[in-house]
């Protein structure tokens, strides 16, 4: 027998996380864990796990410039408690559908009385809000060292002091961890005799 009775009645459909070309946004929430079917936020995505990281790790960073965001804050308080929001797909539409699916998905949910924490309404964001300026269009980004060229007092203390062939033998022991060889000593009492140590 080829396959089974169930497998010809019901067609195989892709899941909901499939890709698909035609749809390759999606319109997903996120839930609080701890009040089941309270939708928090509302967004879109490529791809879902990739989103759900970089929620996860704009909340943790706070050099991130979007970390004082109320969602940030919501998802900070569950992770302290030991959990993560659930993420849901919602939709899956077209690149050009997206906005306006995320749009009428906000307008929506908070119109039921959701306490979401989005901060705009959807779509491309703020209207008439500009970005940060770019400072640095143009320009090659340059980083040196706060130290670059000066000694710090660790790299070199000693130099330039004089010191006895014992304070070096000492130095040289606690530096390398073993004391020197009768050669080596040989040949710096030799380079003393001649005025070069």
């Amino acid at each position: 027998m080829v396959g089974h009775a169930r497998n010809r009645t019901q067609p195989q459909t892709p899941g909901p996380m499939s890709y698909n070309p035609e749809f390759p946004m999606f319109l997903y929430v996120l839930e609080d864990p701890r009040k089941p079917g309270e939708i928090k936020y509302i967004g879109k995505s490529q791809s879902l796990p990739a989103r759900f990281i970089s929620h996860r790790k704009a909340a943790r960073d706070s050099q991130d410039v979007n970390h004082h965001l109320a969602v940030y804050v919501w998802w900070r308080e569950l992770l302290a408690s030991g959990i993560s929001p659930r993420m849901r797909l919602l939709h899956q539409c077209s690149t050009s559908e997206i906005d306006a699916a995320e749009v009428r998905a906000i307008q929506g949910y908070r119109a039921l009385g959701q306490p979401l924490l989005n901060q705009t309404d959807g779509g491309a964001g703020v209207p008439g809000l500009k970005g940060r300026p770019a400072w640095n269009k143009g320009k090659r980004l340059h980083y040196s060292p706060w130290n670059k060229g000066k000694t710090t007092g660790l790299t070199a203390p000693n130099k330039g002091k004089a010191m006895s062939l014992e304070q070096r033998e000492l130095l040289s022991r606690l530096k390398t961890g073993k004391p020197w060889s009768i050669a080596r000593r040989e040949a710096f009492e030799q380079r003393k005799a001649n005025g070069q140590a």
